[in-house]
């Protein structure tokens, strides 16, 4: 019998192939019941950050805090403290920048920050600022940006030191952008979406002139749900009809491109990206769209179902590393942890 020669530009391509779907089941998923107990849901879970593999902290509706300096480990690594607040304003978001210093935005009325959050309620301290706020990004202990509901720029260069906060006019923006999403890889880019749009500064303080749209979505049914940058080389924008808008230049307008994973559906909400090896986007379906290389294209990300016991269960996405990520189903209190797979 004659011998079958298989071309060399088959074989790689087939290895191509392989090697791609082998690295999209890349994360291995675990559950744990963490954030609600008996006859006390605490359950619509409001904000979760991840810093470092040693530090997640976490927000419930019912005003506390919680934190693990071991998030890997589930459940029993979560301790729980309750943060009173003299206006009795709710919390709403907690990012974290850096190894240890957070941000809570406590129901447009004061900012709370503290450089030792696992530490108990004792560490935050208080800060009046009067006006809705949209999420922060923090990448050092001297900055903290976000934008408010109708795009205004509202900063501050001694955030945990008591501000002051200042505001910016309104950025020129048609969508009236008011950010679902900010990001800062370092104090000199910051990357925001919402509304269709994704505006970039390469000068966070510099007011709204110092910001410009460089990207926005096809079309007008499609808007940012989430949006995280790892680096100053990848941003990652996710609109909630399962489409992405990726870039390896974020400032370039040029550089930004829309990417539809396979496997995506209706339902995308935050993304975070432990490294530019590494983001996960969670959904309202069951489902972690996870990428191991997220400026590959759409073959580079994979769905991945974690069990949630229902359809329409929001999804709070946190990663803490490479190869460290969380997601809550916000409405269960039932937390997964991803391990990448090696």
């Amino acid at each position: 019998m004659a011998r079958r020669v298989v071309p060399c530009a088959l074989v790689l391509t087939l290895m191509l192939v392989f090697s791609a779907a082998a690295s999209a089941s890349h994360m291995a998923w675990s559950r744990g019941r963490v954030f609600d107990r008996p006859h006390h849901k605490l359950d619509w879970v409001l904000s979760l950050s991840c810093p470092s593999a040693r530090l997640c902290i976490a927000l419930d509706r019912g005003g506390n805090i919680l934190a693990s300096t071991d998030p890997a480990r589930g459940a029993r690594s979560w301790h729980r403290a309750a943060l009173v607040l003299p206006t009795g304003g709710e919390l709403f978001t907690i990012p974290c920048g850096g190894p240890s210093w957070c941000m809570i935005d406590a129901d447009g009325q004061s900012i709370v920050t503290s450089t030792d959050p696992a530490a108990g309620a004792a560490t935050w301290q208080q800060t009046d600022y009067v006006g809705n706020l949209g999420p922060f990004a923090c990448p050092s202990l001297g900055l903290c940006v976000t934008l408010d509901p109708v795009g205004h720029v509202v900063w501050s260069t001694n955030p945990f030191g008591g501000g002051p906060w200042l505001t910016s006019s309104r950025l020129a923006n048609p969508d009236g952008i008011g950010a679902i999403g900010i990001a800062c890889p370092n104090v000199s880019l910051c990357a925001a979406g919402g509304g269709y749009s994704v505006v970039v500064s390469t000068d966070p303080t510099g007011g709204a002139p110092a910001w410009r749209r460089v990207y926005r979505f096809p079309h007008r049914d499609v808007g940012v749900d989430g949006l995280d940058c790892p680096s100053r080389s990848l941003c990652v924008a996710s609109a909630f009809t399962g489409v992405l808008a990726i870039s390896k230049h974020p400032a370039s307008r040029r550089a930004w491109r829309t990417v539809r994973p396979r496997g995506a559906a209706a339902g995308l909400g935050n993304v975070s990206c432990g490294s530019p090896r590494l983001c996960v986007i969670a959904d309202g379906n069951g489902f972690a769209l996870t990428s191991t290389n997220p400026g590959g294209g759409a073959r580079a990300w994979h769905a991945q179902r974690l069990g949630r016991e229902h359809a329409g269960a929001v999804g709070l996405v946190a990663c803490a590393s490479a190869s460290l990520c969380l997601d809550v189903d916000v409405d269960r209190g039932i937390m997964y942890v991803g391990r990448r797979k090696r």
